[in-house]
């Protein structure tokens, strides 16, 4: 009755980082609704898939092929018109961050 197998502790992990991941994000939008110099500098209107390779570095067919294959970043499906926000952007940068020791 009390065992639990490893299966349901990474599934209630998965559970609590996506649980956490909604709490920041919708944290930050208050903030930014609250904040309007922060508002300001956010970029409300979404990126199309062009600009928002642009803006990670890469090839549109790239944020094709990591949407199709379920990867990052986030995206936004409206009808046919896929749109990416910026602060899902900037975490998918923040990911393929390297960082190095010395």
């Amino acid at each position: 009755m009390g065992k639990t197998t490893n299966n349901q502790h990474v599934d209630i992990e998965k559970e609590q980082d996506e649980t956490l991941k909604k709490i920041i994000y919708e944290a930050v939008l208050v903030a930014f609704k609250h904040d309007r110099s922060l508002a300001l500098d956010r970029n409300y209107e979404p990126y199309k898939e062009k600009e928002a390779a642009k803006h990670l570095g890469v090839q549109p067919q790239t944020m094709a092929a990591w949407r199709h294959q379920g990867i990052r970043p986030k995206y936004i499906k409206v009808g046919s018109n896929v749109r990416y926000e910026r602060i899902d952007l900037d975490a998918c940068k923040e990911k393929k961050r390297v960082k190095t020791i010395y």
